[in-house]
Formats: C-alpha cells, sequence, structure tokens
C-alpha cells in the first residue's frame, strides 16, 4: 500500500488548464521558483489550492509547491517526448487505473476510485473521470469506451422541407428536449418532457479536453418559455463542441 500522500489529494483539476500551466513555464516567464498564488493568479483560491495539489501529486513539485526535476523534463520536453513523459507520470501514479482491460466497465473505473483513492462524492467521481481521461488520451493510453461518458443524443437534423424553428412559439416543449419521458406538475399539468431533477452533459473535445455540464433543475414547469428555449438551445450548442470535432 502506497503511502497517505501517494492515495488521498488526487487530482479534479482540468487538464488543458494544468497542460497550459507547463507549456507557459517553457516560455520566457520560464519555470518559477514555487506555484504559488503568485503563478497561478487570476485563479480563486480554492481552484489555486487544487492546482497546487495537482502539481503535488503528479510529482511535479515538493510538499511547499517548489518544482521537482520531473516538472523541469517536462517543461523543457518535445511535444512527442512530453507525451511520452507524461504517460510514465500516469503509469506511476494510476497504476490500477492506467492496467484496466480494455473493455473494463464505468463500475470497474468507479470501483477503483473507490477502493484504491477513497473517493465516493458523484461530483469527485466525475471530475476525476474527466481528468483521467484528457490526461490519458493526451499521453496515449487506452481508454476503455464504456469508461468514456455516454455521449448526449442529438435532435435529428432536417435536411428537406421548410426551414425549422426552434422556439416556444412554433413548437411544443417536448420537441425542444432529447428525452421522451414526460414529467407532470404537483397539478397534473402536462410538463415539458425534460426529465426532473440533474443531468449530466459530459462532451469530449479529444485532445483539447473536455466540457462536463450539471444541470439541476427539479421544477421545469416553473421556467418561463424563454427561459426554456434559451436553457435548450445553450445545451444543444455544448453537445455540437463534440459533434463539431474541436
Amino acid at each position: 500500500m502506497a503511502d497517505e500522500e501517494t492515495v488521498k489529494p488526487v487530482p479534479y483539476v482540468a487538464f488543458p488548464v494544468l497542460l497550459s500551466c507547463v507549456e507557459r513555464m517553457g516560455g520566457d516567464e520560464g519555470i518559477p521558483g514555487r506555484v504559488d498564488k503568485k503563478f497561478l493568479v487570476g485563479m480563486a483560491d480554492g481552484t489555486q489550492f487544487q492546482y497546487r495539489q495537482a502539481f503535488r501529486y503528479l510529482g511535479l513539485t515538493t510538499s511547499d509547491d517548489r518544482p521537482t526535476s520531473l516538472l523541469a523534463d517536462l517543461v523543457h520536453a518535445s511535444l512527442a517526448d512530453r507525451r511520452e513523459l507524461f504517460g510514465k507520470i500516469m503509469s506511476t501514479r494510476y497504476p490500477e487505473l492506467t492496467a484496466l482491460p480494455p473493455d473494463a466497465s464505468g463500475d470497474d473505473f468507479f470501483a477503483v476510485l473507490r477502493d484504491r483513492y477513497g473517493i465516493a462524492s458523484e461530483i469527485q467521481r466525475k471530475k476525476m473521470r474527466t481528468f483521467f481521461i484528457a490526461a490519458a488520451d493526451y499521453a496515449g493510453f487506452p481508454v476503455s469506451p464504456h469508461i468514456r461518458p455516454v455521449k448526449a443524443r442529438t435532435s435529428p437534423h432536417h435536411t428537406t422541407g421548410s426551414p425549422q424553428t426552434n422556439t416556444s412559439a412554433s413548437q411544443p416543449r417536448e420537441a425542444l428536449v432529447h428525452d421522451p419521458e414526460v414529467h407532470a406538475d404537483p397539478n397534473g399539468q402536462k410538463g415539458n418532457g425534460m426529465p426532473a431533477g440533474r443531468r449530466d452533459i459530459d462532451v469530449s473535445l479529444g485532445d483539447a479536453g473536455s466540457v462536463s455540464v450539471i444541470m439541476n433543475v427539479t421544477r421545469w414547469w416553473d421556467l418561463s418559455e424563454d427561459q426554456f428555449a434559451k436553457l435548450r438551445k445553450l445545451i444543444k450548442e455544448i453537445e455540437a463542441l463534440g459533434d463539431s470535432g474541436i
């Protein structure tokens, strides 16, 4: 069993941002004496702490945020060498996750997070999965398709006939959502077709990373038509990021 330092503070940060910090050190600014508030300027205090923990956990800084030789190697490496080096970091820091078989299930992945890292919170599990997949893709590690988030369905595109207008005035709310299930409000009135409660949207951006959005709206029927239409439009635009291949 590894010591506590290598087990607990696993990163829940956005991998593309962490990578951009490494790339930034390769510029004129250079590697800072410490990866601290001065270097992470512009981030909220809580966010800064998370990124400092991520650098520590990956072995890129010491417990007092001073750069390690591994960070220097990563900064000065070519793109190909940096990917290879990051792959070695992944193998060292996530041995159980990188060793999962190519057909591992999402339950297998989350079981490792629970048993190996003590991650039980659903939000933390999803953030950790997003970070791991983005880092693995960058390093060239294969990730089971069953572990990747299920891509949200998109509405069929109309290729013939008259142009369609996607507004609440021209069509019922049921036509504006993906899920066919219709929820009723407490008074028994027909709902808008959107599943009540929480909904997670995870969109892969390939090597660039991913976008994760959590919606938690329990009373869809209380939204105005304008609010509902704008929210529906926002969902489609987020999903289109993945469709566009960005």
